[in-house]
């Protein structure tokens, strides 16, 4: 999810999927959403305000990327490289 406030008191949230049936289905699930701190509404029941914001950056409107898929091997050197440890179990000496 993509939040992009508009003022103090409202944000624009986007929502992406694969599909549009999915996309539906988040966005159901997001207006169902009951919280005394928040009002939940789709841009077209928004305020003025929001609704301009939304026109005037069309850009963000657009769905948010995918994050891409990382196995073990990524995991593992994202944590070595971290650690400061070279190769086969050696440690960075500083």
């Amino acid at each position: 999810m993509k939040i992009k406030w508009v003022d103090n008191t409202h944000a624009l949230g986007i929502f992406s999927s694969e599909s549009a049936e999915m996309c539906l289905l988040t966005a159901l699930h997001a207006l169902s959403i009951c919280h005394p701190l928040l009002k939940a509404r789709a841009l077209a029941d928004g305020s003025k305000k929001a609704q301009g914001k939304a026109i005037r950056r069309a850009e963000f409107i657009q769905p948010v990327k995918e994050r891409p898929r990382t196995d073990c091997a990524v995991a593992r050197r994202m944590v070595t490289r971290a650690l400061g440890i070279q190769g086969r179990g050696r440690v960075q000496r500083y």
